[in-house]
């Protein structure tokens, strides 16, 4: 610009036109291709991870993904131990939108306009208002985190890392302004102090939607950053080594000081750093190439010589320049863009889940995980769903569809009416719900009862054995159901995997379907089965019952009465006493069509010709048998002498095992065999009863009851507990007592 023309002096701005050059020369060289330079690494590096190929659905599952893996389950406290105050601080703590958070957030923002009224120079006045207000202000920030620790328990509240920020720039700035407002070394603690100042300002950003979102997307990438960051941290050691190694003896120039030089590894890297960000490099690069001989001291021994190498520093510094400043920035920007670059697309599926969807998961979460521990019982998953609502609400019947929708738009007030209107049915008015129920989508329907059944199968299927279901992988798949499409946003390899696990699924959900057909059809035939027999068991079977043994007392039937047919009357050589009286109780007896007869020893249903004889009751079996009717007279001479304790065993008080007979027993003895032989009817003599009695036991032996107590009637037997029956019996030996 001061080229005067050819063999003239320079002059200022003698020739202004010529700056054109120099600005195209910018903007080409410095802009437009260093441009490129970084779009074209950025591109490599995006097809080199597979970034590039993605599809906008397949990005959104790779930073949906990422977000998810980083919720956390909350922890609430436990309702048996804690206080009145403490629910109630932790009801503060967790209210991401209550009073009290708004309070945090205005105090929050006035604390950073003050930051920015700072000015120099202050009124003295102005400077000591500020400072009471900040101290006030810290106040407040030192009972929010008292409430949070409170209300959260320490145990939670260090699981944030912004609680423990907080903990630090709060403790920081209250112990640097009572040292301010001390006056003790008023200077030194006054910059400590506005540093905690602004460290406290940076809180208002998880109080911000997009800010806390951006946060986290970088915590989310931090690995692939911290990578990017160790290979760019090696390549400065190498580059500082080598350039001590080469300059560390060299005298400085013009751009060099006590801080900017090569002399020792962290000055070099300081130095490295300041020119990867372009300013001076050239500068430095000149001085410690054009420093020669006889303005510094030349030597072929290396430790005496104080010069710079034109060579070396070309070659070091022009090579640096590229790899720190062109490539390792280009990356850097690379990866930041790809990071952070999808976190504000209106496209992404981060806009579907907010926090407030997040922070609705993780409240029904808590209310089956108190405790936080990111695991629940396979029992509570089902109750778990009736509680999500929003995006990862997951149902059959939602929305107008549901029953107490329905029941809302079909109900019908029919309290004090005698009758309801008519097709109104327990307050429900029927056509409105049959309109209503017709008007419900059943494709869709079906559809979503076989999404529900997939789902649920595909939890129970990754829950752990020992405890449960986890909370990220609840969230994984119900990310996978509700917000994201699989053909559509999964890579090939996911998709594959996805598949598989599915059709495991799905597999698993047919075996459930045919387990439970095959369970119902046993569990039909067996309630058909039930109810078969109950009803059969009411019509044909009758009940059975033990019945006390009957035995006859009083006077024997005597053979001197003539009315008796010849085969009921005792035999000769038998004793017994008969009276006229007895005659009309007999035929009384005889009238009567069921009776108890033996026939082998059992008891069964007969015709008139059958006899009503009971055994004796007794605390044992006798020890007779019977065969075709009759006794076997082998053993003792009859069943009615016998002593209920022969065997030995005597009531308290009774001392012997003798045989004790009654008169009536003795005087039956001869008779009862002859009784059973034949096979007629007798009765013991007794008084007279009256014919409507007797009507009604007529009425009773002919009933279900009589015929189970004739199937009932056992014949005792001594010294066996089997029933009394058969042909020959056990017993048809001699009998001895004891």
């Amino acid at each position: 610009m001061s080229a005067s023309g050819r063999g003239n002096q320079p002059q200022p701005y003698q020739s202004q036109g010529n700056a054109i050059f120099f600005i195209v020369f910018n903007l080409l060289g410095a802009v437009f291709v260093l441009t490129l330079f970084v779009s074209v690494f950025m591109r490599n590096y995006t097809e080199q991870t597979g970034v590039a190929f993605f599809t906008a659905d397949q990005r959104t599952w790779l930073e949906l993904r990422k977000l998810l893996r980083q919720i956390a389950p909350s922890k609430r406290p436990s309702t048996k131990t804690a206080s009145k105050w403490r629910g109630r601080a932790y009801r503060i703590a967790v209210k991401k939108r209550g009073k009290w958070s708004r309070f945090i957030t205005f105090v929050l923002t006035l604390h950073l306009i003050l930051l920015v009224l700072e000015f120099s120079p202050e009124v003295k006045a102005w400077e000591e208002t500020r400072d009471w207000l900040f101290l006030a202000f810290t106040v407040v920030y030192i009972a929010n985190i008292i409430i949070r620790i409170v209300g959260l328990t320490w145990k939670r509240f260090r699981k944030s890392s912004w609680d423990l920020y907080s903990i630090v720039s709060v403790a920081g700035t209250v112990i640097t302004t009572l040292l301010q407002l001390s006056n003790f070394q008023r200077h030194l603690y006054g910059q400590v102090r506005n540093l905690f100042l602004v460290s406290i300002a940076l809180l208002i950003i998880p109080r911000n939607n997009q800010l806390d979102q951006l946060f986290k997307t970088a915590a989310a990438s931090l690995t692939t950053i911290g990578n990017l960051l160790a290979t760019w941290f090696v390549l400065f050691l190498v580059y500082a080594i080598a350039l001590t190694q080469t300059f560390g003896l060299t005298r400085f120039g013009s751009m060099e000081s006590g801080n900017l030089n090569f002399r020792n590894v962290p000055k070099a890297l300081i130095l490295l750093f300041r020119m990867s960000c372009g300013e001076g490099w050239n500068n430095i690069m000149e001085d410690f190439a054009t420093i020669k001989w006889p303005a510094c001291n030349t030597s072929n021994y290396f430790y005496e010589s104080d010069c710079g190498s034109t060579p070396w520093a070309r070659a070091l510094f022009i090579s640096w320049n590229i790899l720190s400043m062109y490539i390792f920035v280009s990356l850097f920007v690379s990866l930041i863009f790809e990071s952070f670059s999808y976190v504000y697309q209106r496209s992404s599926g981060l806009s579907f889940v907010s926090r407030e969807e997040i922070r609705r998961f993780k409240e029904a979460w808590a209310t089956y995980d108190p405790e936080g521990t990111g695991y629940i019982s396979k029992e509570k998953f089902p109750r778990l769903l009736g509680e999500l609502s929003g995006v990862f609400e997951m149902r059959i019947y939602d929305g107008d569809h549901t029953v107490h929708r329905i029941l809302d738009h079909c109900g019908v007030d029919v309290r004090g009416m005698d009758h309801p209107p008519p097709g109104v049915i327990e307050g429900v008015n029927i056509a409105k719900l049959n309109q209503r129920l017709a008007s419900i989508d059943v494709p869709k329907i079906r559809e979503k009862r076989r999404l529900m059944e997939l789902f649920f199968q595909e939890i129970m299927v990754s829950a752990d054995v020992d405890r449960g279901i986890n909370f990220t992988s609840c969230l994984m798949i119900l990310a996978h159901y509700k917000i994201i499409s699989d053909g559509k946003s999964l890579k090939l390899d996911e998709y594959l995997r996805r598949r598989a696990r599915l059709q495991r699924v799905e597999e698993s959900v047919e075996r459930r379907v045919v387990r439970g057909f095959f369970d119902t059809m046993y569990w039909h035939k067996k309630f058909r089965s039930r109810n078969n027999f109950r009803e059969s068991a009411r019509m044909v079977n009758i009940p059975q019952f033990a019945v006390p043994e009957i035995f006859i007392d009083g006077d024997v039937i005597s053979p001197l009465d003539t009315s008796f047919p010849p085969d009921v009357l005792p035999k000769e050589g038998t004793s017994g006493n008969y009276s006229p009286q007895n005659q009309q109780n007999m035929e009384g007896l005889r009238r009567r069509n069921d009776s108890i007869s033996v026939h082998g020893g059992s008891p069964a249903r007969s015709g008139a010709s059958s006899v009503n004889v009971s055994p004796q009751l007794s605390p044992h079996r006798p020890s007779h048998s019977f065969s075709s009717g009759n006794f076997n007279n082998d053993g003792p001479t009859d069943w009615m002498d016998e002593d209920p304790f022969a065997d030995g065993r005597s009531p308290a008080g009774s001392h012997g095992g003798s045989p004790r007979r009654s008169p009536a027993r003795s005087r039956a003895n001869s008779n009862v065999d002859e009784i059973f032989n034949t096979g007629g009817r007798s009765r013991a003599a007794s008084s007279v009863e009256d014919r409507q009695r007797q009507d009604v036991l007529d009425v009773f032996g002919n009933s279900a009851w009589g015929e189970s107590i004739r199937r009932s009637f056992t014949l005792r037997r001594h010294g066996t507990r089997g029933r009394g029956g058969g042909g020959g019996g056990s017993s048809g030996g001699g009998h001895d007592h004891r």
